[in-house]
């Protein structure tokens, strides 16, 4: 008798920056990639531009389960629901690379990645 083997919940972190039809593009591959036990975090680095609108906009159209969290009442919120595919991190400003992907780590330790 074969014992299944569940995969380990993996989550994946996107820093965007101004930048979502590169991020889209991202999103796309991710999901397209077979490993099934997986969750994708997006922080957006204080974007200008119409980002997190264009990413949820996105996401609504092809029946994606997403959030937004403001970064300010992230902790209120800190746990994705299991149907939560995509989770958006909205940051108040850019704290460069490394900063963006500190939150973002912050937050798949609070989620069991």
């Amino acid at each position: 008798m074969v014992k299944e083997q569940t995969e380990p919940q993996i989550i994946i972190l996107i820093v965007n920056w101004n930048n979502y039809v590169d991020t889209i593009a991202c999103i796309e591959s991710l999901i397209s990639n077979s490993y099934k036990n997986k969750k994708i975090v997006i922080i957006d680095n204080g974007s200008e531009d119409s980002s997190l609108y264009r990413i949820g906009q996105w996401a609504d159209e092809r029946e994606i389960k997403h959030q937004i969290l403001s970064y300010y009442h992230r902790d209120d919120q800190s746990f994705m629901a299991d149907d939560v595919l995509i989770t958006i991190i909205s940051l108040n400003a850019n704290r460069g690379y490394a900063g963006a992907n500190n939150e973002g780590i912050k937050y798949a330790l609070q989620n069991n990645a």
